[in-house]
Parts: C-alpha cells; sequence; structure tokens
C-alpha cells in the first residue's frame, strides 16, 4: 500500500506537469502588437531586407540580401526567385555573408534578364543556427513602373509563417513534442548537476552517507535527458522545409551532422547517454562506497550538458559570450534548487511520511535552505538579464512571448512563498495543518511546472531580436509640428528599415520623406520618399537602405500635408560599428542588463567577504551557508566584471 501511495503522489506530480504542457501552447495564441501589426514571433524571423518587402525599384537588382534576426545554418537556409508569372529565376540559392552570419545572399547571375515594370516575389526559408527552429516566407518588390498592394508584401514580421504566436509555423503535435523533449533533456541534466552538489553539501554531512536513490537518481536523469535530446533531434529534422531537405524527406543524420544544432544535440544525447549508464552501472555494482564518485561523475556531466543547453538556445544568438554565460549560471542554479525539491520529495514519499531517522529532516532541511537562498538570488538576478537582453522590454506582457513569462514568473513566486515556510519552519515540521512532506510535494509540483513553463519559452521566440530599434531625437531636433518617431530594424550594418511614426490620424496625401546624409563623409545628401505601411494599426511609414559599418548618419524625418504645409520635422543622429548601432539608441535612463550585472557584482563581493569573515545566512547550517555563499558569491563576481568589462549584447 506504501508503494502504492508513493506512485500515485508521483502521478499527481507528472499530471500536474503535463498539463502545463499541454496548456503552454493556449498561451501561444495571437497577440496584437501596436507596433508592427500582428507579431510574427518566428526565430531566425527576417527583420529587413535589399530590395525591401513592397519596393519599388527603378533598375533591377543585382543580389538578394535577406537580414535575419538571429544567425542562419547555411545548409538549410534558402531563397526562390520567382517572376510575376510564377516561373522561377533562382531556386534554393544563398549563402550566410561572410561578414555576418544573420544575413542570406543571393547574386542574380549575369546576364539573367529580369524585365521592368513587373513583380517578383522572394520565398524564403531559415533554420537558426542558434536555436535549431525553422522559419518561412515570402516577400515581394517591383522592378518599373508597378504597383504592389500590401497583402503583396509580406513584409519583415508579417513575412513570417504564423502571425502573432508563440510557436508561429509549427504544428502543434511538434510543439508539444519539442517541449516534452525539453523538460527531459533540460531536467535530466540539471537533476543531475543539483543532486552532486546536494550529495556533497547537504546530504552527506547531514546523514553520514549518500543514499543511493541519488546516484540512481542522478544516472536516470542523464538517461532521460539524452532521450529528451534524441526526440529534439526528431523534431528538428522533420520541421526542416522540404524544399532544403534531401530527396523531399526528413535527414535525420544529415541534420544530427550537418547542422550546428543537431551537432550540439548530438553531443548532449551521447554525453548523457555514456555518462548515465556509467553511472548507473558504477552505483550497482560498486556498492555504497561509490555513492558518491558515481553522483560526482553525473554532476560533471550535467553540468557539461547545461553547458551545451545553453549553446543551444537564443542566448547564443548574440556575438557577446555573456548572455550564454548568464544562461549556464542561471540553468545551474535552477538545477540546484529543482534538484534539493526531488530530493526532498524522495526522502519524505513523496507527500507521504518521511523514512529518516527522527531529526533527520531538521538537519537537511537548514542546509538545503542555504543552498536555495543563494539559488534562488542567483535565478532572479541572470532571469532578469536574460529577459531584458531577449525581450528589451522587461514588462512587456501583451505578447504571447511576454504572457507565457509572466506566467512563469508567478508559479515561481508561488513556489518560492511555499518555500518560505518551509524555510521558517526549518525541518520541524511545526505547521500541522499543512505537514512538512505536503509542502515539499506541493513545492516540487510548482518547480516542475516552472521547468515545463520554461520548455515552452525556449521553443518559443522572444521579440527582443526582431523588435525596431528605436532612435533618440538629436538634442538640436527642430520640431515644426508635432514630433515624429524614428526606429531602424535590424539597427546593423546591411540591410535596414526605416520605420517612421506620426501622431495619427494622417491625412490622405500627406507626403513622408526621410533626408539621409552621412556625417562621416562628405557625400551630400539623400531624400527617400517613404511608403505607407500597412500593416500597422497606427500611422507609420517604411523605407529600406543598407547601412555599412563604421558610419554616421544625420536623419531628418519630414512630414508635409496635401496643401505642402510641413505636419511634422524631426532630426535624428545614429552611428553604426561593426556590430549594430554604437550611437542615438533611445536607451531606458537605466539598463536593466546593467543593473543585473552591477547587483551579482556587488552582492558576490559582500557575499564571499561575509562568508569568508565568517558571516552565516540566517536559519541555515553554518557550513552549508560559507559553501554556498563562497561558491555563488564567485560566479556573481565573475559575471557581473565580464558583463562590465566586454559589454552587454547589442
Amino acid at each position: 500500500m506504501a508503494r502504492h501511495a508513493v506512485a500515485s503522489r508521483a502521478l499527481v506530480a507528472l499530471v500536474a506537469a503535463a498539463a502545463v504542457l499541454l496548456g503552454g501552447p493556449l498561451l501561444a495564441g495571437p497577440a496584437f502588437d501596436r507596433s508592427v501589426g500582428f507579431v510574427a514571433l518566428g526565430h531566425s524571423q527576417l527583420v529587413s531586407s535589399q530590395p525591401g518587402a513592397g519596393e519599388s525599384l527603378a533598375a533591377a537588382p543585382t543580389e538578394i540580401r535577406l537580414a535575419f534576426s538571429e544567425p542562419i545554418d547555411p545548409h538549410y537556409t534558402s531563397l526562390d526567385l520567382l517572376d510575376g508569372t510564377g516561373r522561377a529565376i533562382l531556386v534554393g540559392a544563398g549563402a550566410p555573408d561572410p561578414t555576418d552570419p544573420r544575413i542570406l545572399v543571393a547574386a542574380i547571375p549575369s546576364g539573367t534578364a529580369l524585365p521592368v515594370d513587373s513583380l517578383y516575389t522572394v520565398n524564403w526559408r531559415a533554420l537558426s543556427a542558434a536555436d535549431g527552429h525553422t522559419t518561412q516566407g515570402f516577400l515581394a518588390f517591383g522592378v518599373g513602373n508597378v504597383s504592389i498592394g500590401g497583402g503583396a508584401a509580406g513584409g519583415p514580421g508579417a513575412a513570417g509563417s504564423a502571425g502573432g504566436e508563440l510557436h508561429g509555423g509549427h504544428g502543434s503535435g511538434a510543439v508539444a513534442a519539442e517541449i516534452q523533449g525539453k523538460v527531459l533533456a533540460y531536467g535530466g541534466a540539471m537533476l543531475a548537476f543539483g543532486l552532486a552538489i546536494l550529495a556533497w553539501l547537504v546530504l552527506r554531512p547531514a546523514l553520514g552517507q549518500v543514499p543511493r536513490g541519488v546516484a540512481y537518481g542522478s544516472g536516470i536523469g542523464l538517461v532521460a535527458g539524452a532521450a529528451g535530446c534524441l526526440l529534439l533531434l526528431v523534431v528538428g529534422a522533420d520541421s526542416v522545409p522540404a524544399a532544403t531537405a534531401t530527396g523531399g524527406g526528413s535527414d535525420y543524420l544529415g541534420f544530427a551532422t550537418g547542422s550546428r544544432i543537431g551537432l550540439l544535440l548530438t553531443a548532449r544525447a551521447a554525453l548523457g547517454a555514456v555518462a548515465g549508464l556509467v553511472v548507473l552501472a558504477v552505483t550497482r555494482f560498486g556498492g555504497a562506497r561509490m555513492t558518491v564518485p558515481a553522483t560526482t561523475i553525473g554532476g560533471a556531466a550535467g553540468l557539461a550538458g547545461l553547458v551545451l543547453t545553453a549553446a543551444a538556445g537564443h542566448a547564443s544568438a548574440f556575438a557577446s559570450p555573456i548572455p550564454v554565460a548568464m544562461d549556464v549560471v542561471h540553468v545551474a542554479a535552477a538545477g540546484v534548487w529543482l534538484g534539493g525539491l526531488v530530493m526532498l520529495g524522495a526522502l519524505t514519499d513523496f507527500g507521504g511520511q518521511s523514512r529518516l531517522e527522527p531529526g533527520a529532516l531538521g538537519r537537511i532541511v537548514p542546509r538545503f535552505s542555504a543552498l536555495a537562498l543563494v539559488s534562488v538570488t542567483l535565478i532572479a538576478l541572470t532571469g532578469i538579464y536574460a529577459d531584458w537582453v531577449q525581450t528589451r522590454d522587461l514588462l512587456a506582457f501583451d505578447t504571447p512571448y511576454g504572457l507565457n513569462l509572466l506566467v512563469k514568473v508567478l508559479v515561481f513566486v508561488l513556489a518560492l512563498s511555499v518555500g518560505l515556510v518551509n524555510y521558517l519552519d526549518g525541518g520541524r515540521d511545526r505547521f500541522r495543518r499543512l505537514g512538512l512532506s505536503r509542502r515539499l510535494f506541493v513545492e516540487l509540483v510548482l518547480g516542475v511546472a516552472v521547468l515545463a513553463i520554461t520548455a515552452n519559452l525556449t521553443s518559443g521566440s522572444p521579440t527582443g531580436a526582431d523588435r525596431p530599434l528605436a532612435i533618440a531625437p538629436a538634442a538640436s531636433s527642430v520640431v515644426s509640428a508635432e514630433p515624429a518617431s524614428l526606429a531602424i530594424l535590424p539597427g546593423r550594418p546591411g540591410p535596414n528599415r526605416f520605420e517612421v511614426g506620426l501622431p495619427g490620424p494622417v491625412v490622405e496625401g500627406t507626403l513622408v520623406e526621410l533626408v539621409l546624409q552621412r556625417l562621416d563623409q562628405d557625400l551630400g545628401s539623400s531624400r527617400v520618399t517613404m511608403r505607407p505601411d500597412p500593416a500597422s494599426p497606427t500611422p507609420r511609414f517604411v523605407a529600406d537602405a543598407s547601412l555599412p559599418a563604421g558610419t554616421r548618419w544625420d536623419a531628418t524625418v519630414v512630414a508635409t500635408g496635401p496643401t505642402n504645409a510641413e505636419l511634422a520635422r524631426e532630426r535624428f543622429v545614429f552611428a553604426l560599428d561593426g556590430q549594430a548601432v554604437s550611437e542615438g539608441r533611445a536607451a531606458p535612463p537605466i539598463d536593466p542588463g546593467l543593473a543585473a550585472a552591477i547587483l551579482l557584482l556587488v552582492l558576490g563581493v559582500l557575499g564571499l567577504g561575509y562568508a569568508l569573515a565568517g558571516g552565516t545566512l540566517p536559519r541555515t547550517s553554518p557550513d552549508a551557508s560559507r559553501a554556498a555563499m563562497i561558491g555563488a558569491s564567485v560566479a556573481g563576481v565573475a559575471l557581473g566584471v565580464a558583463a562590465l568589462v566586454l559589454g552587454g549584447p547589442r
């Protein structure tokens, strides 16, 4: 009966996690963004192009350049160029620009005739080299005197395959399989790493030994993580567009060995499988004396898996290594917290009665509380940093990604509330109405729910990479009437889309022009007529241009009415270095990412000094408290210094 009760309670935890897994896609319904119309939260989303979507050119282009929000995989990213009759001019063309892996370049062979007064369509498909997700879409442009309707130009953002869904362009079955694969892959590595830390700092000092079940749990977690990686490989290979797949079907071996994400998943699967089997074998045949070494092996493999996991996420899309480092610390700290909940859940029969000797939980809980306190601090600060660099808006909850992030934060806070009661109780089980074992079980269920929501988020796409970069008005700007706004997408050297916003409503016949002048060279000025953006619910005008690296620009927006009366004039000054806009950004007064990095550094220095001076955290075991503070402080100082020295991603 006891085993049946334990199994029933474990089943409740699995059902709760499954409910979160199935509920995640429901949160990914269509959302409307006032700045870009229907948001396309794709991965490696098309953000600008040359020719621009909906643009009419005076002469035929010699090449097509597509700029994406993330680095693209060269083997699974290409475009087709069709003329107005549907005849294919280019098929499966294009390669990444050697100077920028986020730009696809397809040259139009010399001698290829592109008649004037014609409409052309570019169909593209892309695989993100950062997270392995696929997107596809189209854009239209004209040559000569040709009218291009708004619906014919699937522009940046709107060109994606699904308007406004967190998992745009992917079927519900593939989404569910991917989320389940990520829960296994993330959870397995996190559990193995967390159990190793807990074995050394909690169980061995508190009990004098490490139960063999901990080592078995580490091995099972690694094997489960390997299975999750294999599931992700299958989902990834199946999602590659047929136009780029070998023979028109799924090429699992080619995807696993020929793409960056495939190689990373293969490495994670092999590492988890081999290390997991070794841990299980050592635990099974080595006896009790080999439990700690087996758990340590599992922890090392788990940490390596977490590093590979961070290298296969959205953080790897940035040129700076800081986001990946922040992600590694984030998931490692979460692994300690979640591993502790699993450990305590198992020791209390998942809501039942503890089989430990009397007083054992009173020694274990205060030790785990020390690790949990520093882990939660690291989770919060690194999470704020990751949220900011990936969304550029901490409070943007009007998108599917933001809504899922809000749910994750709320569930995490609820789990911490239950954990606070356990922390104050200190393992003495004083709150009888809801006993310690049941509170631990509730906290575990909430922790698994956080993991599931995180998997849903990582299988979706944040909005920061495909959000226009706002430019601040110049200090000397003279406004003749209502002010205008200017934003650039993506704000990197290469193809860019200028977006001008006007206070509405705009009278029909209003002319909006952008006067561009290079300040680093005396080349005169260029006056560009901007076209209305039919996808925007507010008055917005767009134009496309290529911006070289190492340039500085003066951009003046001029809007005139039908009677030639000037409605708005605003001047902007910005510059680009080799990576992105380096001057002129409309930045918040306090950069949340920089603030999180400074807090990591300051708290790390204070915590390290306090621990070395013999200080401890309240209501925790002194030795566990000092060890936890020293480890977390070293990580915080390293991250803070690196972020301040290397700078944040742009």
